[in-house]
């Protein structure tokens, strides 16, 4: 096994792998293409990384370092 940065060429499996491995959940958002288009759009502030077992993505994980367009920064004021 071993972890991987992920790249846009990545996006199919990424999706693929949310779509037909992932439980339903009634919590959990599943990434959409956009999503993780806007990871790779803005390396910046984001990263995706994949841990791959045989050269199949079998887990993923991305992060956002900056949430200011989505309005976090006024959350909680009076």
């Amino acid at each position: 096994m071993e972890i991987v940065e992920l790249q846009r060429k990545h996006i199919k499996q990424i999706l693929d792998l949310d779509a037909n491995h992932t439980p339903e959940r009634p919590l959990y958002s599943r990434y959409t293409e956009k999503d993780i288009n806007y990871l790779f759009d803005n390396p910046s502030k984001c990263k995706c990384f994949g841990i791959f077992d045989k050269g199949k993505l079998i887990a993923y994980s991305g992060y956002r370092a900056d949430w200011s367009s989505y309005g976090s920064s006024e959350e909680g004021k009076i």
